[in-house]
């Protein structure tokens, strides 16, 4: 698997470095390290954003030598490395990198004040999320070494393809991963009862129909824990009830997960739902994120 690593020399842009350095595998993961020396005045991203200047640390660096040392950290944890840098817009530099390149998964640091930003709607990060072709990874947080994963199933195209992702790029001897589908209540409460009912009541129907959705939950996790399990991780799997972003969230909490992994049905701002979405919720909640692009 080939991997861009995008970051800008920030203690917060190298929480990618060190989820790598935690998770993944390093026999089949070569790492591109790319830094983007920024023409802020100039960024589409943060001008279409309309995004206020006074609050932003650009930095005044060496992009090649910031580019260069992170490679060499990375190649002295035994990654196969290089590295590479350009200047201007750093979302237009690192969509452009991809491009024009055989990459497979973008790693990137988040930060809340450097050009990593990834709070504000518009900033590179989020940016780079929406509108690349190939799966992202965003890391907030250093990893705290738990080893933990977490994958959201749903069954669709993208859950799949983040079974590819994690297979190709995590370290089956670092890492504990557990799939997790979330399954919501087939009932809404009625907002006028109608005679002998309770609110809060739920019919027998109702019931059966939840237990057989936690049932068709079982088995989509069942399915999606057999092949990693075979080719050597530990695996594990729950049925979690509720709304996916929220229980998926409270889950990665509960277990001290380093890394949510989530698909994407989708491609672009405005042909995905931007708000709302599960995979919007978790990335800007979660510790680090992979979203899997289904290709």
């Amino acid at each position: 698997m080939r991997i861009l690593y995008a970051m800008d020399g920030s203690p917060q842009s190298r929480h990618g470095e060190m989820l790598a350095a935690s998770l993944f595998d390093r026999e089949g993961v070569q790492i591109d390290v790319f830094t983007v020396e920024p023409e802020i005045a100039v960024d589409a991203v943060m001008a279409g954003a309309g995004y206020q200047m006074s609050g932003l640390d650009v930095p005044v660096f060496d992009a090649e030598t910031v580019a260069k040392e992170a490679a060499e950290r990375l190649a002295d944890e035994g990654f196969t490395t290089s590295w590479g840098s350009s200047k201007g817009a750093p979302a237009h530099e690192i969509l452009s990198r991809v491009t024009g390149g055989s990459y497979d998964l973008i790693v990137m640091g988040g930060s809340h004040t450097t050009w990593m930003g990834n709070v504000l709607l518009g900033s590179v990060s989020m940016h780079v999320l929406h509108e690349s072709p190939i799966s992202v990874l965003i890391a907030h947080a250093a990893p705290t070494g738990s080893g933990k994963v977490l994958v959201g199933v749903d069954g669709s195209k993208g859950n799949f393809a983040a079974l590819d992702v994690i297979t190709d790029v995590l370290d089956r001897s670092r890492c504990v991963i557990e799939f997790a589908t979330v399954v919501g209540h087939p009932w809404v409460p009625s907002a006028v009862p109608q005679a002998g009912f309770y609110v809060g009541q739920v019919t027998a129907e109702e019931r059966l129909e939840e237990e057989q959705r936690i049932e068709r939950g079982r088995e989509l996790v069942e399915r999606c824990t057999a092949p990693l399990r075979q080719g050597g991780f530990e695996v594990q799997g729950i049925v979690l009830i509720g709304k996916p972003g929220p229980e998926l969230l409270k889950e990665a909490d509960s277990i001290g997960a380093d890394l949510v992994v989530v698909g994407s049905r989708g491609l672009g701002a405005m042909r995905r739902t931007l708000l709302g979405s599960v995979s919007d919720q978790v990335v800007r909640h979660a510790p680090a994120t992979l979203v899997a692009r289904a290709g």
